[in-house]
């Protein structure tokens, strides 16, 4: 009876490590699922949906990589992620023309006046944001531009009126959310004098947009 009772606690003590060992492994699994989630994260612009069942498939490719010695197709697509992004440094007060040169050597625009009226018409020269950023190589500029600047595109649709003013415009684009002020927007149409100029219709406008090149837009 007592040899009984002895493989009993023999297979108990058994089971107890197979679970201690179990749960540690589980643990591991969901540690190194966070850390390569978030490197995922850290070079993609999109979200990314990495679950934990993909980590589990990875971890036994990366298993089986290590005993084969060859690297498995999860590992090589984590490569290629990171291969098709460029990495960009913005310091804390570059110049327009620092930021241009900067991607220029990264091969993320062609044409340095370009960048630089784009950067202009869209009111941003002072919104870049210092850091270190991942591109995906083929992005446009002006995406490239928003994420700097950590803008966001909008569109608007702003029906102006036949009798509608200066001040009536001015007024219509901040309550949109247009412009910040419609103030502002009134006295440059009034410097530009073309406070009676703004065509009536419906105008599509996407911002961020300067004041000027927004006035150029609406009186066209």
């Amino acid at each position: 009876m007592k040899f009984l009772y002895n493989i009993v606690d023999f297979i108990l003590k058994i089971l107890n490590i197979l679970l201690a060992i179990f749960i540690i492994g589980f643990l591991c699994l969901i540690i190194k699922w966070k850390s390569d989630t978030l490197f995922l994260e850290s070079i993609s612009d999109t979200s990314i949906k990495f679950s934990l069942f993909d980590e589990f498939s990875k971890t036994k490719k990366d298993i089986l990589a290590q005993v084969s010695d060859q690297e498995t197709d999860s590992v090589k697509e984590i490569i290629e992620v990171e291969q098709n992004y460029i990495k960009v440094n913005i310091g804390k007060d570059q110049s327009i023309d620092q930021i241009a040169d900067e991607l220029l050597s990264k091969r993320l625009m062609t044409d340095k006046a370009a960048f630089k009226a784009l950067v202009h018409d869209m009111g941003l020269e002072s919104k870049f944001k210092p850091g270190t950023y991942n591109i995906e190589g083929g992005t446009k500029i002006k995406d490239t531009v928003l994420k700097l600047t950590g803008s966001v595109e909008k569109e608007y649709t702003i029906k102006i009126e036949e009798n509608d003013d200066g001040f009536k415009v001015g007024k219509k684009l901040e309550e949109a959310g247009v412009i910040e002020s419609g103030q502002t927007f009134v006295k440059e149409l009034s410097d530009r004098k073309l406070y009676y100029s703004v065509k009536p219709g419906e105008h599509k406008i996407v911002t961020p947009i300067r004041d000027s090149k927004l006035i150029e837009e609406l009186t066209k």
